[in-house]
């Protein structure tokens, strides 16, 4: 009698429950109001029907999945921070330049539109990256600089220029991505990342010439203070010269996304940019303008004399075939 009791409740249970998700079906398929997400069997009423919550009796079956791949979907605004290297790949014709990486922060925003069905994930994005300033890079040119005086007797001097300092920077980075991916479950997110990158690059190198002093005995030539070892209150002349080029580079990386709520979602992204090249024009006046000057020591006046420059490293044209690798961590918003 009992088991035949509880065997009759068993089959009423069933039915109820059976009976409830068929209403909640029919009246969900027909526009019935029900609630987009839920979790858990309640009877509490919702503030409406447009927010993430659970509408008695119709949503009593979880839905909160399909809540958080709702917010996969539409416009989307993002921010985030990183760490990256740059490899300039710097050549200068004539010289032999260690290969050195640089290291900076990188910030950014980004606007996008994202789009998710069943599995699949595709998203298009526009960023703006601002990038700290890298490290200098310091290097010995060859370039001389021979005086030889009118005479007689005739003194020789070879004058080099002192340590060139050299800053490639870009700042300034405008992207637009592609990232096609799947949804692996409610809540995360693969993707990967196609696209291109604008950048205008600053070229700016520093280095001086030492001004030479001849010494004479008796109004006579006989030796000339200059060159790679010099006094330190010899006044030299500083010569600055800066160049630009913009690129278009290629972009390409990977990311996962965690959903942390249906509007909130957390990334992790690695890009690598790559593809392009740079060149730089040094400004042949401005370096033969400042060529050193030889001076008599008694007089300070120039002394005669044949000044032949040996330039032409430092005249050469500088390149480079930049390529970055990033590690971006950020946070998207979607309406």
């Amino acid at each position: 009698m009992k088991l035949t009791s509880r065997g009759i409740a068993l089959f009423a249970l069933s039915l109820y429950v059976f009976s409830a998700e068929a209403i909640a079906e029919a009246e969900c398929s027909s526009g019935g109001g029900c609630a987009a997400c839920g979790e858990f069997i309640t009877n509490l009423p919702m503030p409406s029907a447009d927010n993430c919550g659970v509408q008695p009796l119709q949503n009593y079956v979880a839905t909160y999945e399909n809540c958080l791949r709702s917010g996969w979907n539409g416009i989307y605004l993002g921010t985030g921070f990183g760490y990256g290297t740059t490899n300039y790949n710097l050549k200068i014709p004539g010289i032999i330049l260690q290969k050195k990486s640089n290291s900076y922060i990188t910030e950014y925003v980004s606007l996008g539109y994202a789009h998710s069905s069943s599995r699949f994930f595709i998203a298009g994005e526009l960023g703006y990256y601002y990038q700290s300033l890298t490290s200098p890079l310091f290097y010995d040119d060859p370039s001389v600089v021979v005086f030889t005086t009118t005479g007689p007797p005739e003194v020789t001097n070879t004058i080099t220029p002192c340590h060139v300092r050299l800053d490639i920077n870009s700042q300034n980075h405008f992207a637009l991505d592609l990232m096609p991916g799947f949804v692996a479950t409610s809540r995360i997110t693969i993707f990967s990342r196609l696209g291109f990158e604008y950048t205008n690059y600053s070229w700016v190198r520093r280095f001086c010439f030492p001004e030479a002093l001849i010494i004479t005995d008796a109004g006579v030539p006989i030796d000339i203070i200059g060159g790679d070892i010099f006094p330190e209150d010899l006044d030299s002349y500083s010569i600055g010269d800066k160049k630009g080029d913009s690129v278009v580079d290629l972009r390409l990386g990977a990311g996962i996304s965690f959903a942390a709520g249906p509007h909130l979602s957390f990334n992790v992204n690695y890009v690598h940019i790559f593809g392009s090249k740079a060149s730089f024009t040094p400004n042949a006046e401005l370096i033969t303008d400042n060529v050193p000057v030889v001076l008599d020591e008694a007089t300070g006046l120039p002394i005669p004399g044949t000044l032949t420059s040996g330039l032409s490293t430092l005249l050469a044209q500088n390149s480079i075939d930049p390529s970055r690798n990033e590690i971006l961590f950020g946070a998207t918003f979607s309406f």
